[in-house]
């Protein structure tokens, strides 16, 4: 995803990684929160899938952000939930429901 300039670091592609969850389906990702690109809100790209399932790619915004009503891929089925911010640190939960195969 963008850093929090809204810039894609697609020289040398930072901000991007593969994450494996634990037995019961969860993880943390630590970032930083991703500025608004020209004509997007504040979104982060994801991939997710199970063993032998297809991979269901998206975009989950942050709630509360003005520009979300404008940007044309926003869903209000993609925020974040529990959506908490305390000085330069916030926290978010998506919930991600996939098939395995």
């Amino acid at each position: 995803h963008a850093d929090a300039k809204g810039v894609y670091g697609n020289a040398g592609y930072t901000l991007r990684g593969k994450l494996v969850t634990d037995a019961k389906g969860r993880l943390a990702l630590v970032t930083v929160i991703p500025g608004e690109c020209t004509g997007r809100s504040e979104h982060i790209h994801v991939k997710v899938n199970a063993p032998g399932g297809p991979v269901l790619t998206t975009q989950p915004f942050f709630p509360g952000v003005s520009t979300n009503a404008g940007d044309g891929i926003f869903s209000a089925a993609t925020l974040g939930k529990d959506f908490k911010s305390s000085g330069s640190a916030a926290t978010a939960s998506f919930t991600f429901v996939v098939k395995g195969g």
